[in-house]
């Protein structure tokens, strides 16, 4: 039995500045960035994570830049940090 094929995405954490923004700011970066693109969004296993991965694709180091890009933009994300590209499959 072979080993399953790793799963590339991020880690993105997530502080904003205030908790009613984060519903605001995950649908606009989903509707504005991640779904253009062909990535998904879905609740990491602690609070204030998510993981980012490709839909029916792998995410890559061009979608990590153009994420950060995104939220340094955006006064509502607070504090963040998006993790290198990596094998997230135990964490979606």
């Amino acid at each position: 039995m072979s080993a399953a094929c790793p799963l590339f995405g991020l880690v993105l954490r997530l502080q904003p500045k205030a908790d009613r923004d984060v519903a605001t700011l995950l649908a606009a970066l989903q509707r504005e960035l991640l779904a253009p693109r062909g990535l998904l969004l879905t609740k990491g296993e602690s609070a204030g994570d998510y993981i980012i991965t490709g839909d029916g694709l792998q995410a890559s180091d061009a979608d990590r830049h153009a994420i950060v890009a995104w939220l340094d933009r955006r006064p509502l994300a607070g504090m963040y940090t998006v993790s290198e590209l990596g094998d997230v499959g135990r964490s979606a």
